[in-house]
């Protein structure tokens, strides 16, 4: 993915420092979506993560459609009540809370979801795709973006 000769490089605006010490996860989007050679510029930063095996176990899908994003997003919720009503732990209740607000969307109205999941499984498959996520995130805050991040994991 990385092309130093790729004249669509997008250049960050932000040192490694300042990315860490001002990311936040923000709640509350615009349906804009972003543009291409910045989701290039993300993917490429996700890619260089360090891995424990060297097995680079990550795939990513980009998500821009607002259909797909508001079914997903429903899917989540439904995944995120099943779970929460099995518990009676404050957790689960604020949960319960969140998800059943009728205008919630777990992905908070973003134009561009970027999925990040693992082609492996084993022991440090989910930390690989974790050290993705960071260099990711960090990327997007040095863009000038603010990114969240959430986290659905299968038990399988």
């Amino acid at each position: 993915m990385s092309n130093p000769n790729n004249s669509t490089k997008t250049e960050f605006s932000l040192n490694v420092m300042d990315a860490i010490q001002h990311r936040r996860s923000v709640r509350d989007y615009t349906s804009q979506t972003i543009e291409k050679n910045v989701i290039h510029a993300l993917l490429d930063a996700a890619v260089h993560a360090p891995t424990a095996m060297h097995e680079e176990p990550w795939s990513f899908v980009v998500i821009q459609d607002k259909k797909v994003l508001d079914r997903l997003s429903e899917s989540a919720k439904k995944l995120a009540r099943n779970e929460a009503q099995g518990s009676d732990t404050d957790r689960s209740k604020h949960t319960l809370h969140v998800v059943d607000k009728p205008d919630f969307h777990v992905f908070y109205n973003a134009g561009t979801l970027i999925v990040i999941f693992s082609k492996l499984q084993g022991a440090f498959a989910v930390a690989d795709c974790w050290l993705a996520a960071e260099n990711l995130l960090l990327a997007a805050c040095a863009q000038g973006l603010a990114p969240a991040s959430s986290v659905l994991r299968s038990r399988h």
